[in-house]
């Protein structure tokens, strides 16, 4: 939660439509490790745009095996494309992962029953970007978000 207030917070002093959707009291997310984690770690990301083509419309163990084929790539996580996604929009107002298209990403939901969720970040229009879950066994049209392997 902190980078979707701070985010939204620069947005609204530079006059433009907020970062992050539905910020506003947590919803789920509040109790959510993912969105609850203020500190940025000093190592560099280089997040894909772009979903990896072909990722819609399969499961989440599909996915994974497309990302895992290619050396070059891995899974990013919630906070990583949220920050990357937001960053981008502030420094150039181009919104990426617009709607309808919505990213998996690596993390999972605290189990508060029998499921697990994938948290997923996309759907991005004026309102902001959107910070969902998907289930991983469904082939929903739900791409896949990766980041290039800096070693």
């Amino acid at each position: 939660n902190y980078f979707q207030k701070t985010g939204n917070e620069i947005c609204k002093k530079q006059g433009r439509e907020p970062v992050i959707y539905g910020v506003e009291g947590g919803g789920w997310r509040k109790h959510e490790e993912f969105a609850n984690m203020t500190t940025l770690f000093g190592e560099w990301h280089l997040v894909r745009k772009e979903m990896v083509p072909k990722s819609h419309r399969k499961n989440f163990s599909q996915q994974r095996d497309m990302v895992l084929s290619n050396q070059n790539m891995k899974l990013v996580d919630a906070r990583t494309l949220v920050t990357a996604i937001g960053m981008h929009y502030l420094n150039s107002g181009e919104r990426l992962f617009k709607y309808p298209d919505c990213a998996r990403t690596s993390d999972v939901t605290t189990p508060k029953s029998s499921w697990r969720f994938r948290v997923a970040v996309g759907l991005s229009d004026t309102s902001g970007t959107s910070i969902l879950i998907s289930r991983d066994d469904l082939p929903w049209n739900v791409g896949i978000a990766t980041e290039w392997k800096l070693e």
